[in-house]
C-alpha cells in the first residue's frame, strides 16, 4: 500500500518533478520500479530479516537452503536495483 498512498500523495499534493513526474513516460518508469520493488527488492530483503532475526527470534529452526536462497534473490535484486539507477 505505501506505493499507492505515495502516488495519491504526490497526485492529490501537486508534488511533482523530481519526485513524481508529471511527464507520462518518466512517471511509468518511476511506477516500474516502484512496483517491481514490491515483487523484488522487498521479498530478498524481507527474507532475510526473517531467516537472520525474526526466526531466531521465534525459536525456529532456519534451514541454510532458505537462507541461501534469499541471499541470492536479494543479491540479484541489488544489482538490478544498481544497473536501474545507474541509467538515470
Amino acid at each position: 500500500e505505501s506505493h499507492a498512498i505515495l502516488r495519491y500523495l504526490c497526485t492529490t499534493r501537486n508534488i511533482s518533478d523530481p519526485w513524481y513526474p508529471v511527464d507520462a513516460k518518466t512517471r511509468a518508469q518511476v511506477d516500474s520500479t516502484l512496483d517491481w520493488h514490491h515483487t523484488n527488492l522487498r521479498r530478498g530483503s524481507a527474507g532475510l530479516v526473517y531467516a537472520q532475526f525474526l526466526a531466531k527470534l521465534r525459536g525456529m529452526e532456519v534451514h541454510e537452503s532458505a537462507l541461501v536462497e534469499t541471499q541470492a534473490i536479494l543479491k540479484s535484486s541489488l544489482q538490478v536495483l544498481e544497473r536501474r539507477l545507474k541509467q538515470t
